[in-house]
């Protein structure tokens, strides 16, 4: 399994597809055959777009007792 992390646009590039650009350069360059990322359950609009990228949430977590919670979504890789 691939793992995201600290995937983020700058907000003066947000909105302009930039975001779904890196992330689908990222996935398509990998061999596992699913690939996972944490988001804050409390960023909505990036769980929308993840979401809209063919996402699915699995799970919540939070990692550690002191960290936010956060949303676990998944993407199968279209090769496997």
């Amino acid at each position: 399994m691939y793992m995201f992390r600290e995937f983020a646009v700058h907000p003066h590039h947000q909105r302009r597809g930039i975001g779904r650009q890196l992330h689908d350069v990222l996935v398509a360059l990998r061999s596992e055959p699913v690939a996972e990322l944490l988001v804050r359950k409390d960023n909505v609009a990036a769980q929308a777009a993840y979401r809209s990228w063919g996402r699915v949430q699995l799970a919540e977590k939070q990692p550690f007792p002191d960290s936010p919670i956060f949303v676990r979504l998944v993407l199968r890789l279209a090769r496997h």
